[in-house]
């Protein structure tokens, strides 16, 4: 600290040396101007008058005087903030003698208060721009969730609700009806002949055609009733509040309206008026679960069928008499819930939360319930996290050699993805429900579980029967292809998107043999009998026949089962495929359930070991997640025409496309769209980034002899890629506009 003592008339006595160091002098020139009579005040350059008047009233009044960040410079220039302190000198009387006049340098400080401001200031700015940043992201992602929901909730074609959905809403209407003794009515509804439309006027006027229809039948409902598309041709409505009369009156508009669509606007050429059968069931009196319904209107539209068509056909138990159906009674037993949780009072909660309307039985680990599964049908299994003697979704995989069929309910402690990953491919879990939402969300989720098995069940055939699902004729057909039968393959080239050339081709099984009306047949079958892994083989060894005739610098595509996936011989790699193995992906489909996640997993680091690419197919399809993304990490994932048709007209499909195609972007995986069928679809499917296209527009599937034929190096581009989209896609008004 710089000091200078002053006498009783301000004239300086002695000072420091570090009081030299900061006026900037020399000590002898120092001296000569105290001794000049240079005040010392005048040293520094600053207001001499107001620092003498500091100092004779320090002098005057005894008191101490202190002044912080004063800027003071000296003889070199050199500025410093000092703390300047005026401290009088007093006698043994008290009386003041001098006065002492030091100087604290706080410049440092002063410059790292300085930095430090500037740092708070650019720190806050950087976290208001990154809260702003954060709330911009939170409300985009709000808004695609809200989107995603309303896209899994809704049939992309038409608009209208998808299965799911029209559960949901059937079992809340099953529920009001039997509060209120109401009726309650489901109508299955299919197309007439719609095949025939479809080959003659080709799949564009088949969706024309079906959008018409769910347009009419919405039209003739109240919004309070709902109308849901099956699948296919099939729509399915459910009418509430309604009574038994009224009933067969809708039902008789409904065929009505789609019978006076103006069929020649919707496809032109056509003139055969569109017709529906209609199958009706009601609720109480036909059922009192949807299960049960939905059977009795699928057993009346089968008999609108049979005969004639274009009419419509309430439930009446005749019709399984004269079918030689068995009649299934309304009334049926109480439903078994087994509940695992070894802690005793988080049990008793968890029965609580049941009910009485189910069976339940408690087992306090898991090595007892597996022995309960082992003796008793089990509708609901309910287990935690943790069972005592492992962890719950072991437990889960456990049971499914007991109970395949079983509803399967994770209680969670927090929300956790790899868990529910983990637990969904694993155990099979079909809801998770948080432990501290058990009282209100545990019976809900038992009853929604069991109407969506039981939905299901209506459309596919039990794990126990799917051997006898198999007809002799399709066993006789498939170990024929086994024996060495031929079979036909037709390959539909890939286009790259940023070339407009053909990089790769997918190969398509076509089956010979009239039993399999479709490729899926074929596969479903053979999974079925067992003698997957033989006919995988099979097709392997085909398309390796096909490969020398196409041409050398491109992919091929091979749809892989899921149940190949840990044939030995393909994980050992195939002496036979592996020269192939840099041209060669397998595809994997999405739609498909993966058992046991790791497994797969690992089966599938083999092949990529091997040099095999994997792709997943059918992504958006169904009910399919992005599991397998996130299980297999593909090199190229393809997404479903139900995706991609009709995506010109649909900025919700465009920004969900979108949002696929950013995410494969930053992961490095190379997207695919399925599907593309006019120009105006590859035109959007190129703005929006997609690297790769497929699809009648581009190239039709031909057989290997063709498509060397045709198709060579030199071919021209068949497409260039338009301009990237840069922005969000417009809203459909925008679009319209």
């Amino acid at each position: 600290m710089a000091a200078i003592l002053l006498g009783d008339r301000l004239t300086p006595i002695h000072y420091n040396a570090l009081l030299t160091q900061m006026v900037g002098w020399r000590p002898s020139h120092l001296r000569r101007l105290i001794a000049q009579g240079t005040s010392v005040f005048d040293l520094f350059a600053e207001t001499s008058i107001e620092n003498h008047e500091h100092a004779q009233s320090c002098l005057n009044t005894g008191q101490v005087l202190n002044f912080t960040e004063v800027t003071v410079k000296n003889a070199r220039g050199e500025e410093f903030i000092v703390e300047q302190t005026f401290i009088p000198v007093q006698d043994k009387k008290g009386n003041c003698v001098g006065v002492i006049v030091s100087y604290r340098d706080l410049t440092p400080e002063a410059r790292m208060q300085a930095r430090y401001k500037v740092m708070v200031a650019k720190e806050k700015a950087r976290a208001d721009e990154l809260e702003r940043r954060v709330e911009e992201r939170t409300r985009q992602l709000a808004a695609a969730l809200q989107e995603v929901t309303r896209a899994a909730r809704t049939d992309p074609l038409t608009g209208l609700l998808n299965r799911r959905a029209f559960s949901e809403h059937a079992e809340q209407g099953l529920q009001l009806a039997l509060r209120h003794n109401r009726t309650t009515a489901i109508l299955m509804c299919d197309l007439d002949f719609f095949k025939r439309v479809n080959d003659t006027y080709g799949h564009q006027a088949g969706d024309a055609l079906l959008k018409a229809v769910a347009e009419a039948l919405q039209s003739t409902l109240r919004s309070s009733d709902k109308v849901a598309r099956f699948g296919g041709e099939e729509f399915a409505l459910l009418l509430t509040e309604t009574t038994p009369e009224a009933v067969e009156e809708v039902a008789l508009r409904c065929s009505a309206a789609v019978r006076q669509l103006p069929i020649r606007e919707i496809i032109p050429g056509a003139s055969r008026p569109q017709t529906i059968s209609v199958g009706v069931s009601a609720f109480p009196n036909d059922g009192d679960t949807l299960d049960q319904l939905i059977n009795c209107a699928d057993r009346a539209l089968y008999r609108a069928k049979e005969t004639g068509r274009n009419r419509v056909v309430m439930y009446d138990p005749r019709i399984d008499k004269e079918s030689g159906q068995t009649v299934t009674s309304p009334i049926e037993r109480k439903k078994r819930v087994l509940i695992v949780e070894p802690d005793e009072s988080a049990a008793n909660q968890l029965r609580e939360a049941v009910g009485d309307s189910y069976d339940v039985t408690l087992a306090s680990a898991g090595t007892l319930a597996l022995s309960y599964c082992a003796r008793l049908p089990f509708d609901v299994l309910v287990t935690s996290e943790d069972v005592g003697t492992e962890d719950g979704v072991d437990f889960m995989y456990k049971t499914i050699a007991f109970l395949p069929d079983a509803v399967r309910l994770l209680v969670i402690a927090s929300e956790d993805s790899f868990l529910a990953v983990r637990a969904t491919n694993l155990g099979r879990v079909d809801q998770f429900i948080l432990r501290n939402k058990i009282d209100s969300h545990l019976r809900s989720a038992i009853d929604n579980s069991l109407l969506r098995a039981d939905l299901r069940r209506t459309r596919l055939p039990r794990s126990s029967d799917l051997m006898s699902a198999v007809t002799g004729e399709a066993v006789a057909a498939i170990n024929k292809i086994l024996s060495g039968e031929k079979l036909d393959f037709h390959y539909q080239p890939i286009i790259d998107v940023s070339t407009g050339y053909r990089v790769a081709f997918e190969a398509l099984c076509r089956p010979t043999d009239p039993t399999f009306a479709q490729p899926a047949d074929l596969f479903e079958s053979a999974a079925r009998i067992g003698s997957a892994w033989e006919l995988g083989r099979r097709v392997r060894k085909s398309v390796v026949e096909d490969l020398p005739r196409l041409p050398d610098d491109v992919l091929i595509f091979i749809n892989l089962h899921p149940t190949e996936i840990n044939d030995y011989q393909l994980l050992d790699g195939e002496k036979f495929l592996r020269p192939w193995c840099k041209r060669v992906v397998f595809e994997i489909t999405e739609r498909a359930a993966v058992p046991d996640a790791e497994a797969f997993r690992e089966c599938v680091g083999v092949l990529k070991s091997h040099g095999y690419r994997i792709a997943v197919d059918d992504l958006g399809a169904g009910y399919a997640g992005l599991s397998s993304v996130v299980l297999f990490s593909p090199d190229f994932i393809k997404i479903d025409r139900t995706m991609i048709s009709g995506i010109d007209k649909s900025a919700t499909q465009q920004r969900l496309v979108l949002s696929m195609v950013r995410f494969a972007d930053e992961e490095g995986i190379k997207v695919i769209a399925e599907g593309i069928e006019r120009q105006q679809e590859a035109e959007v499917v190129a703005q929006l980034g997609c690297h790769l296209m497929q699809g009648y527009h581009l190239g039709r599937p031909a057989g290997a002899e063709t498509t060397t034929r045709t198709i060579g190096k030199t071919t021209q581009p068949t497409f260039t890629r338009a301009r990237r989209m840069t922005k969000e896609p417009a809203s459909a008004d925008e679009n319209n506009a």
